[in-house]
């Protein structure tokens, strides 16, 4: 059920919900498009997004195990696992593991990954110093909705296609 409509009682005007609605489907579905396209770090080197977001985290959050970067990026366990032998064979990950625990892996950065990371970052500043000019016209409050907002459509999304997998168990 999405949060703020009950069987098709909406708190917020049902045009202004659909206009939101449609908003939201064209970033999702830009996104979605974004995703498919590999990109190229350099002349040798060509990366699919996801690869790229998955060392973008790692190299935020260094020695993190594979279920933090899952739920960091709100992927599965098995989607970042399935990365993981690819990054480490092009010498992008170096993996060990953590101290008292033989189970947990801790997935970091080598010299080379690490430079990939910095030429995402780059990639990145054109494009987020665009939207941090379109957000400048919104108040600290209202940058806050707008987060809290993402947040609550987040949570709803993944929890109603949990509730489809439970469904189809």
């Amino acid at each position: 059920m999405v949060q703020g409509i009950e069987r098709g009682v909406y708190v917020v005007d049902k045009i202004q919900f659909n206009q939101v609605i449609e908003e939201f489907i064209k970033v999702n579905n830009l996104m979605t498009h974004i995703q498919k396209r590999p990109i190229r770090i350099t002349n040798d080197l060509k990366l699919s997004t996801s690869m790229i977001h998955l060392i973008d985290v790692i190299g935020n959050y260094p020695e993190t195990s594979i279920t933090e970067l899952a739920d960091r990026l709100g992927v599965t366990k098995g989607a970042v696992s399935q990365q993981i032998p690819t990054l480490e064979k092009m010498n992008l990950i170096s993996i060990s593991q953590k101290k008292g625990n033989k189970k947990t892996k801790l997935v970091s950065l080598t010299k080379y990954g690490r430079k990939v990371y910095e030429s995402h970052n780059y990639l990145h500043e054109e494009l987020y110093s665009s939207i941090n000019e379109a957000l400048e016209s919104f108040s600290p409050d209202q940058i806050s909705t707008i987060k809290q907002i993402l947040e609550k459509v987040s949570y709803t999304i993944n929890e109603y296609q949990v509730s489809l997998t439970r469904k189809e168990d």
